[in-house]
């Protein structure tokens, strides 16, 4: 073999090799950004009428609220009666429609995953004369919410007799439509968030433990639907 076709196939070799880098350094490159577009929540807004409350999501829980003429009405007749009057979760469509989408937790500390109680459904937990006119209860902490994910100061209109000085949901702040489906990134979110959603029963008081498990807290993301209902 002569110097010429040794150096040939020196070239092709190192040819091939650099092929073979590039190769896998792009689609170390791209693997991030497919896993990211795989984790968008995709829902379609046909699906959702106007009254009805969905849940979804992976890492976190997402309530998507599609609000009736009705339920507008008492959120703004709740508003004298929340802790932060600014409704933060509100979310209009390219259509028109107008949707309250937030994350079922806080910024503050961990609890369970409010679960959806409907205008007047009866509660043998609260006061003859108070009014409950729809909205969100975490069994763990004793907290209400309206529809809009606003925390209700007054416990003349609170799910149970008790009043928190808790933050609000979380609002989703990376919703996008194209008319027919809508989407949700899941960013800004950070992990401290995630690992403060998903902690266990330890991280609660003793006397609260029984509570949760009778709430249903945490639940997997098999359940959450089932909450809804």
């Amino acid at each position: 073999m002569n110097r010429k076709d040794v150096l040939t196939k020196a070239i092709a070799a190192l040819t091939i090799i650099g092929g073979i880098c590039l190769s896998i350094v792009f689609v170390s490159a791209l693997g991030p950004r497919a896993k990211a577009r795989s984790n968008v929540i995709n829902v379609s807004l046909s699906s959702i009428t106007p009254g009805q409350v969905v849940l979804v999501g992976t890492n976190l829980p997402v309530y998507i609220v599609s609000p009736t003429n009705e339920m507008l009405s008492d959120l703004d007749y709740l508003t004298d009666h929340v802790r932060q009057r600014r409704i933060s979760t509100e979310y209009r469509a390219s259509n028109g429609d107008t949707y309250f989408i937030f994350y079922g937790v806080r910024n503050d500390f961990p609890s369970c995953l409010p679960k959806l109680y409907r205008k007047d459904e009866p509660n043998t937990y609260r006061s003859d004369n108070a009014t409950w006119l729809g909205g969100f209860w975490d069994v763990c902490r004793d907290i209400s919410y309206d529809y809009a994910g606003r925390v209700i100061k007054d416990i003349q209109y609170a799910y149970i007799n008790f009043s928190a000085n808790v933050s609000n949901l979380l609002p989703v702040t990376d919703a996008s439509d194209d008319g027919e489906h809508l989407f949700i990134q899941g960013e800004g979110i950070s992990s401290r968030l995630v690992a403060c959603y998903k902690a266990r029963t330890d991280s609660f008081p003793r006397i609260l433990r029984p509570v949760r498990r009778l709430g249903g807290g945490w639940p997997s993301l098999e359940r959450w639907v089932s909450i809804l209902e």
